[in-house]
């Protein structure tokens, strides 16, 4: 499998596509339980971990 060297182009490309994923999560309205808990998976990619910061803050999943 060949792989892609990167170039400068690419990684500006990449780091356009990153910061988009940071303001969608930043900006992402966690206003009801379903939606702090998608933020918080965007955050840590760990349900088990979401699972812990709920429990920190005294919530029940």
């Amino acid at each position: 499998m060949a792989t892609k060297l990167i170039t400068i182009p690419r990684a500006e490309a990449e780091i356009r596509r990153l910061q988009q994923y940071i303001t969608l999560v930043e900006e992402y309205p966690a206003d009801t339980l379903e939606k702090w808990i998608i933020k918080e998976y965007a955050y840590t990619n760990s349900i088990t971990e979401v699972v812990k910061r709920a429990n920190a803050k005294g919530m029940t999943l």
